[in-house]
């Protein structure tokens, strides 16, 4: 599969949501200075903006969690907590993934 953006950060139009992906692209742009400043400029521009997974990273780089209650991935858990201490961690989706885990284990049988 290959992706061919249409835009780049300086031409790209207005959006009315802004949705950050996670996976390992997330843990390389999180230092990209120009993707989280973009990101930034377009806060005050979009209706929604949220992510997904270890999208939050990139979120809570560019400061935008702080003093919220936040979640990421369950591996991603301890670098948010470290690295981001102005936002609270909800670690809900931990507790659901272990039971997804048991449940999924129990069909195996």
């Amino acid at each position: 599969m290959k992706v061919q953006p249409d835009y780049s950060y300086d031409n790209a139009p207005r959006f009315d949501i802004l949705l950050v992906p996670g996976g390992l692209g997330s843990r390389t742009e999180m230092y990209n200075k120009t993707t989280i400043q973009w990101v930034k400029s377009r806060m005050d521009e979009v209706k929604i903006m949220a992510s997904v997974c270890t999208g939050a990273l990139i979120l809570a780089e560019a400061g935008l969690l702080d003093g919220k209650t936040v979640t990421t991935h369950w591996n991603s858990y301890d670098r948010l907590e470290k690295d981001y201490p102005n936002q609270s961690l909800d670690n809900l989706s931990e507790s659901s993934y272990r039971l997804m885990r048991r449940h999924v284990k129990k069909q195996k049988k």
